[in-house]
């Protein structure tokens, strides 16, 4: 996906993270609007799903500090974009692009509005699963 997203990013303050630390990564997603997860893209194969990521935690961590999560439209994180209402899904770099494109040509206070929904909605979606598994895990042991 490097190869291909390269000509993405032409233009765009883009940056492509592999591997980084938590303090790194942390850094970067409170100063960003976006965060592009492209887990699974590719993937061909319904009979492989270990190729997908399949919770999307990442995305619920970007997603608290702001960030527009823009997900690979298979997997966990895609659920993920369902359950919060914010976000954007795509299957194809073209897909990819055209949302790089959509997002980009929103003035900084459309941005900060989507962003500050995101917040609100991460924050709502982990309270609702935070109370969803007490429920589940009173009842294992009643």
């Amino acid at each position: 996906m490097l190869i291909s997203s390269s000509r993405l990013s032409k233009g765009f303050n883009i940056n492509f993270l592999f591997n980084a630390n938590f303090i790194e990564l942390n850094s970067h997603l409170i100063k960003s609007f976006f965060y592009i997860s492209s887990a699974g893209f590719g993937n061909v194969d319904s009979n492989r799903p270990e190729l997908l990521e399949h919770f999307g935690i990442t995305i619920l961590e970007a997603s608290l500090r702001g960030c527009i999560p823009i997900v690979y439209s298979q997997g966990g994180p895609a659920k993920i974009i369902d359950s919060l209402g914010y976000g954007y899904k795509f299957s194809t770099l073209g897909e990819l692009e055209d949302i790089i494109n959509l997002l980009n040509s929103k003035n900084r206070s459309e941005l900060i509005e989507l962003s500050r929904k995101t917040i609100e909605s991460s924050r709502l979606f982990i309270n609702q699963q935070i109370n969803n598994n007490k429920s589940a895990i009173k009842n294992f042991f009643v």
